[in-house]
């Protein structure tokens, strides 16, 4: 049996849906459904998303893997109700991809920049490459690169990667 494109995003969008609020998720999804798919194209094919959630359903990972920016990136995850995910120190992907923190555009007279998560806390742990030559003032979003053990490393907002959409419930 094969899901079409829709019926496969409706699927996604319901779990995700429903997730978010197990006892009247099941009424609300077919509205959430109706809005997204009225303001948002749907150009994934099915084998470009997974979704996982965690044993006791608090929270979901979405991998995307389609190329975009990181603006265009975090768009699509809080369209979808979550952010870009911010990985522990110990988690590796086998590819690069988009993390959900960027550097905060502040004043010349500090001497460090300020990385920031999507839902604006000042970044308190680091897991950051210590190449220091790499940090270049137009490099102000992150990605966790596969070859070197899921390291951050700063780069240009504009360049494209895959991503990964974090949903807690």
């Amino acid at each position: 049996m094969t899901i079409s494109l829709g019926n496969y995003f409706k699927i996604i969008l319901c779990l995700i849906c429903t997730l978010t609020n197990s006892s009247t998720g099941k009424r609300k999804c077919p509205t959430f459904i109706n809005y997204i798919q009225k303001k948002h194209e749907i150009d994934f094919p099915e084998e470009r998303y997974n979704l996982q959630c965690s044993d006791n359903n608090t929270q979901c990972l979405l991998y995307v893997y389609q190329e975009k920016s990181f603006w265009d990136a975090h768009k699509i995850c809080k369209q979808l109700t979550g952010d870009l995910w911010v990985p522990e120190t110990d988690v590796i992907i086998h590819y690069d991809y988009w993390i959900g923190i960027y550097k905060l555009l502040t004043s010349d007279d500090i001497d460090e920049p300020v990385w920031m998560t999507m839902t604006h806390h000042i970044l308190n742990k680091e897991n950051w490459v210590t190449d220091s030559l790499i940090f270049q003032d137009s490099m102000n979003c992150a990605v966790a690169k596969a070859m070197k053990s899921g390291k951050w490393y700063p780069t240009a907002c504009r360049r494209r990667f895959f991503f990964v959409c974090h949903f807690k419930f």
